[in-house]
């Protein structure tokens, strides 16, 4: 249906009659219009957002946590980190790695400049997993528009290092990098490479291995249709990462230090 700019204060009695009743409905408004597309929300169950949309990258955390308290969110951004949380999930998945997860000192991510929603979703699952408590992050801007935050966050046996900085030369959105370090001197990387995420492990006696994680960087496409399986099929780890994600946002969102060098 195409209306025009006098239906917009009518939306929701234009629009409630063409919902079909206990089937579910998913709100997306692809061109931004926000205020138009909160006034559906009573007639939606879950609503489709990528936050790297979001002119501000802070306004997106805030708005998709205040989203959430109302209806069940899809962010693309949260999607598209997805092989990253597989394979960091699966490598930890040993009876002899386990006890690693809770000896983690320092996380580091780098993403494309318009991805700083995507870095901070993953610390956030990482926080929310792990139980720690996260808190406000330091921003610096760079020139060209780079940005690195960096934080602490408290776990059960220490406090974890935290920095997300932007990598201006991925030329696709989401994640360049991921390394999480442990204080037994355990180190793991995954890198974005043709064809998959580059592995690289240091083990706590020193020596080191690399490997190709074949079909893991999934790209751009199908993200839309995996948006829309995911409003189907719900993801219970999203928003408490989303709520992580928030409490790490810098105090107070406004004026950031700038920095001369990357």
């Amino acid at each position: 249906m195409r209306i025009g700019e006098r239906h917009l204060d009518d939306l929701v009695t234009i629009a409630d009659p063409l919902v079909v009743t206990d089937l579910p409905t998913l709100l997306w408004s692809p061109h931004g219009h926000t205020e138009e597309a909160d006034a559906l929300l009573s007639l939606a169950q879950a609503t489709l957002l990528d936050s790297i949309e979001e002119p501000v990258w802070h306004h997106a955390v805030e708005r998709a946590c205040s989203l959430s308290e109302r209806v069940y969110v899809v962010d693309l951004a949260w999607l598209r980190s997805t092989p990253w949380r597989e394979r960091i999930a699966a490598a930890f998945d040993t009876e002899s790695m386990r006890s690693e997860l809770r000896q983690i000192d320092a996380v580091r991510v780098s993403h494309h400049p318009s991805s700083t929603v995507a870095g901070l979703l993953l610390v956030g699952w990482l926080a929310s997993r792990l139980q720690w408590q996260s808190g406000a992050m330091s921003a610096v801007e760079h020139p060209g528009g780079a940005r690195t935050l960096r934080g602490r966050a408290r776990a059960h046996r220490g406090e974890v290092e935290v920095e997300l900085k932007a990598a201006p030369e991925l030329a696709v959105p989401g994640l360049a990098g991921v390394e999480l370090g442990c204080r037994s001197g355990l180190t793991l990387r995954l890198d974005r490479g043709a064809g998959g995420l580059r592995a690289h492990q240091r083990e706590r006696d020193g020596s080191e291995r690399e490997w190709t994680l074949l079909g893991a960087s999934r790209g751009e496409a199908g993200i839309l249709g995996e948006g829309i399986r995911q409003a189907l099929l719900r993801d219970p780890t999203y928003r408490p990462a989303l709520l992580a994600a928030g409490s790490m946002l810098p105090e107070p969102v406004g004026p950031v230090v700038h920095s001369a060098a990357p």
